[in-house]
């Protein structure tokens, strides 16, 4: 796959793609002046992946002390 179709199937920017690459964290084999990286290095590279937006909000605590019921 192309590098746009890496950044597609990995939810990241194209440039992204590169950077992963530069760093040696994403196979891919440079032909010509083109990146290619094989679907299953990609697979693989998805799973190493943070999910992507914000992370979601912990549970609130449970409050301690004495509580008073009313009848």
């Amino acid at each position: 796959m192309t590098t746009e179709e890496a950044a597609e199937f990995l939810e990241v920017s194209r440039g992204r793609v590169h950077h992963f690459i530069k760093e040696g964290r994403l196979k891919a084999e440079k032909i010509g002046r083109d990146w290619h990286i094989k679907e299953r290095d990609a697979t693989a590279f998805k799973k190493t992946l943070r999910p992507v937006g914000r992370p979601a909000k912990p549970a609130p605590k449970a409050k301690t002390g004495a509580t008073t019921a009313t009848a």
